[in-house]
């Protein structure tokens, strides 16, 4: 069963070919990979004897050694070198079902047939998973008319069609029925395969809660609006949730079970039920104000909101839309409060004075390591080569944990800047709920 999907790729072409021709993902930073060509990434990814990096690598109307060179050639010679510089597409097998070769040669294909006539692609399948993948890195701009890659509803179709038909010839499963709800980003695809909450599942998941706890349409569109959503009704259903620019068509994203009639009938097949009558609510409870001068204060109360509502996930229970969304981050959230705690970081300006001082550590060790490359090529060119030294591999471990530091506090800059509000909001939605449920039991209790 081959899922396939593909989207476009803003900023360096060199990046997303690094990406595609290596299937550790590069231990170091991204700029890193940038700075190297990506003839020298291909070719270092597809040499057979570098066995760790299992990986297929070909070129269609380019070779993968120069395949950078000849696409911005492509775009020179159009005038065509900004906005979307490639597409990059991905068609993943089931665990098991085919071997590398039969999927590079399936990936080939495809490829072949879908852009063969106009583009360049650079086609690498990927054995680092336990279930084999192909990576496609299109052109934007065509070398045979000039004329831009357009990515649309039809040529998503035209890529599972064309995928299907080739998994057919070579004996591999299908979907032969996909169901309706529109294309997902393969990063969104993947988050779903491997068990990870999306902000769509989000969405469905919140929509699914307000549909239960509903008589009718109108306290359908009052359970979502009292979750923090706003809701437009027109042929389809849209939401916006909390925190988001867009709205969510329901119906165009999760399928017909989502459409005014769909979630209709499944307001009618509903048992409406009520709170029992002399059941106890508590109070709302007095909240302390949001802490506004420390940061590891500020990451402590966010991570005991986010605690619980990791507790919420139990069935009946339900945490506010940005903390879900959050759990997705729970690890990194964690770490960073680490970081602030270990180092004593408080204040924004001790973060930043951390900052400069992992900048600076990172240039001498760069220093370092270039010293004793050239001291190597120098001993080499001297007819005497040395062995190699190990201060070089422990430079660039101590390279990845500043680069790794680094991106922490650049992440802790951006979240610290928004907690404060994020919190508010939170805790003002929890307040004005308790105050719902203590309203709505009195009403039971008076018999109202």
């Amino acid at each position: 069963m081959a899922v396939t999907s593909i989207w476009k790729v803003e900023g360096r072409l060199a990046r997303v070919l690094g990406y595609a021709g290596n299937p550790d993902k590069a231990e170091g930073s991204p700029d890193e990979w940038e700075l190297q060509g990506v003839g020298a990434a291909i070719l270092y990814a597809a040499d057979p004897g570098k066995t760790e990096r299992q990986l297929y690598v070909t070129g269609v109307n380019c070779l993968p050694a120069t395949a950078l060179e000849e696409m911005n050639a492509t775009k020179r010679q159009y005038g065509k070198t900004g906005g979307i510089v490639a597409f990059h597409g991905y068609q993943a097998f089931a665990p098991g079902e085919t071997d590398p070769a039969t999927a590079h040669e399936v990936g080939v294909a495809l490829a072949q047939e879908l852009w063969g006539g106009r583009f360049e692609v650079v086609v690498a399948t990927h054995l680092d998973k336990a279930h084999l993948h192909n990576h496609f890195v299109v052109n934007s701009v065509s070398f045979a008319d000039g004329r831009r890659f357009h990515r649309d509803a039809a040529c998503y179709r035209a890529m599972r069609e064309a995928s299907d038909e080739l998994c057919r010839e070579h004996g591999l499963s299908v979907v032969e029925s996909p169901g309706r709800g529109g294309a997902r980003h393969h990063a969104e695809w993947r988050a779903e395969r491997e068990g990870r909450p999306t902000w769509r599942s989000l969405v469905k998941a919140d929509v699914d809660e307000a549909v239960g706890r509903a008589a009718s349409m109108r306290q359908f569109h009052a359970n979502l609006r009292a979750m923090g959503y706003d809701v437009k009704v027109g042929k389809d259903i849209s939401v916006r949730p909390p925190g988001k620019e867009r709205f969510v068509r329901l119906r165009r994203n999760f399928g017909d079970a989502y459409s005014q009639e769909g979630i209709g009938a499944r307001i009618l097949a509903n048992s409406r039920q009520r709170l029992p009558l002399g059941r106890p609510r508590p109070a709302p409870k007095e909240r302390p104000p949001v802490p506004k001068g420390t940061l590891v204060s500020l990451y402590r109360r966010y991570m005991a909101l986010l605690n619980g509502a990791k507790r919420q996930r139990a069935p009946g229970g339900r945490a506010h839309f940005l903390l879900r969304e959050d759990l997705r981050e729970l690890e990194a959230i964690s770490g960073e409060l680490a970081l602030l705690a270990r180092e004593g970081i408080e204040t924004r300006s001790q973060l930043a004075a951390y900052e400069r001082a992992l900048a600076d550590k990172s240039e001498a060790l760069q220093a370092e390591r270039r010293a004793l490359r050239n001291e190597a090529r120098r001993s080499k060119a001297a007819g005497s080569p040395a062995p190699p030294n190990p201060r070089i591999a422990e430079i660039a471990s101590e390279l990845r944990g500043a680069r790794r530091e680094a991106r922490a506090c650049a992440r802790i800059r951006a979240r610290s800047a928004e907690l404060p509000a994020r919190i508010a909001q939170i805790e003002g939605a929890e307040a004005n709920r308790e105050e719902r449920q203590v309203e709505g039991h009195g009403r039971i209790e008076r018999g109202c």
